[in-house]
This record gives structure tokens, C-alpha cells and sequence, in this order.
């Protein structure tokens, strides 16, 4: 896993299996993409603004930490 401020190496998300020689998937891993992950789906629903950045900014945090996209702060 990468440490925060250090760009995430993508091949940390897959490994492979010495004995068997399967892929092994880390659904842990900040880069991996759940099913349910698409452009379209709203994170935050206030748009920022300028004026409500401290909301806009906790509200986004909130929201990734829930999907395991980066960790506590």
C-alpha cells in the first residue's frame, strides 16, 4: 500500500500466487475499482462553490474514506 503523499504503485492491487499462478486481486488497495464505481455516481451533492468549501471538502472526505479510496487524515 502507498504511503499518502507517495504516488500508489497499480501494481500493489494485483499479485500473483507463486504456488498456483492465479491473480490475486486486493479489493483493499486505493486504486481498485468496485462494480459499482462510475463516473456518473455523485460523491457530494453540494456543488462547490467557493463559499462552502470546508462543507464541500468534508462531505468528499467522508465519502471516500467510505469507499476505502484514502485513509484517515
Amino acid at each position: 500500500m502507498a504511503v499518502q503523499g507517495e504516488k500508489p504503485n497499480s501494481d500493489d492491487a494485483l499479485k500473483i500466487d507463486p504456488g498456483s499462478g492465479s491473480i490475486i486481486i486486493d479489493p483493499s488497495h486505493e486504486l481498485y475499482l468496485y462494480p459499482s464505481d462510475n463516473p456518473s455516481h455523485v460523491l457530494v451533492n453540494n456543488l462547490l462553490d467557493g463559499r462552502n468549501y470546508g462543507h464541500w471538502r468534508k462531505a468528499a472526505e467522508i465519502a471516500l474514506i467510505a469507499k476505502n479510496k484514502i485513509g484517515f487524515v
